[in-house]
């Protein structure tokens, strides 16, 4: 299953969130989502779970501004790198 269309049954099925093309690049904590730190922690764990990855320390620090476009690219990331 492609990573975006797993990230959005996650994202729906745990916050009943459905993200559109327009969304994809704004913060997870503005508008229009305003998730709370704790929300994105489970986000977060689910995301390495679901995906059997691990995201690094280096990766976590430069979460700065967390987007789903950004969550993606991680998510994509840490897969090659767990699977090297």
């Amino acid at each position: 299953m492609n990573c975006q269309k797993k990230l959005d049954e996650l994202l729906l099925e745990i916050f009943n969130l459905e993200i559109d093309e327009n969304m994809k690049d704004k913060s997870l904590f503005g508008e229009p989502f305003n998730m709370k730190a704790r929300n994105f922690l489970i986000l977060f764990l689910e995301i390495e779970e679901r995906f059997n990855i691990k995201f690094s320390n280096q990766a976590i620090e430069k979460m700065d501004n967390v987007s789903y476009n950004g969550l993606v690219s991680e998510i994509e990331k840490a897969r090659l790198s767990n699977n090297t």
